[in-house]
């Protein structure tokens, strides 16, 4: 059995597409079909064509399970300003997510859930990126941020059919974390032709799974912001002040200048 979204020309409706910062890739022939073109411009993750953008603005959720309560998500941001409150609702335990599918259901799909990175190359995963839209990542900086992650939960093809080669990857999401209070989970991606398969949803119930299993309380991710609602269904919630993700930007005027000042610095030590 294949994917449920169309295989052909075009990647699927990203509008589908269960995974917040998982972008589809332009369609290549757009100007022959304005409909396919239209639904990814509209797309409210197609701004992350061009580059690989940090989460500034993006939505901050937090996984709750079945936390739901108002004192209880106020708290999951880990910097709330009562702070005897925030610590008694971090000390709760929070409900890992029960799958939606089993990993035999998938497997008879002919798809692997596979952890780590055994058999995973930087290769495969810059063609999965570039087929959603990320940018291709220099090789080495990629692996040392697999070496350096957390939890990375991957997907293969388990045999050849007309929909993806054997062992070719097909879905992968990673997690940081300081292994005791906190993680992030970050590039989330399902290669376009398996979207709307579970595939993305799989990922995400399963690497919170691991990490609630770890008695890690705080499991955050950033969020484009027409499909939280989406995240929301798995058991994620935004933070009642509205906080948004900031991020450094080298590129910006106040980067350059420290990175400058950082420059100075280095050399007049080395000098020194």
């Amino acid at each position: 059995m294949g994917p449920r979204g169309p295989v052909g020309r075009f990647a699927p409706c990203p509008r589908s597409c269960v995974i917040a910062n998982t972008c589809v890739r332009a369609p290549t022939r757009g100007a022959r079909d304005k409909r396919n073109a239209a639904c990814w411009l509209n797309s409210p993750v197609a701004s992350n064509h061009v580059i690989d953008r940090p989460p500034a603005n993006k939505p901050k959720l937090s996984y709750v399970g079945n936390r739901v309560s108002a004192s209880t998500t106020a708290a999951m941001d880990g910097m709330c300003i009562d702070k005897a409150s925030w610590q008694s609702n971090v000390d709760d335990k929070v409900s890992a997510p029960q799958l939606t599918k089993e990993d035999s259901a998938f497997e008879a799909e002919n798809c692997q859930f596979v952890w780590g990175t055994q058999d995973l190359t930087v290769s495969d995963l810059n063609a999965l990126f570039q087929k959603v839209g990320f940018p291709q990542r220099d090789p080495n900086r990629l692996q040392l941020a697999l070496d350096h992650s957390h939890s990375v939960l991957w997907i293969r093809s388990m045999k050849q059919s007309r929909w993806a080669r054997q062992g070719q990857l097909l879905g992968f999401a990673r997690a940081t974390s300081d292994g005791a209070l906190s993680a992030t989970i970050w590039d989330v991606a399902v290669y376009p032709a398996w979207q709307r398969s579970g595939l993305g949803r799989g990922l995400i119930e399963r690497l919170t799974a691991r990490l609630v299993a770890e008695d890690i309380t705080i499991i955050s991710l950033y969020a484009e912001p027409n499909v939280v609602a989406l995240y929301n269904r798995l058991g994620f919630v935004a933070s009642p002040e509205g906080i948004q993700g900031m991020a450094f930007q080298k590129s910006s005027k106040p980067g350059r200048a420290l990175l400058e000042q950082a420059t100075t610095a280095t050399n007049t030590a080395v000098a020194a």
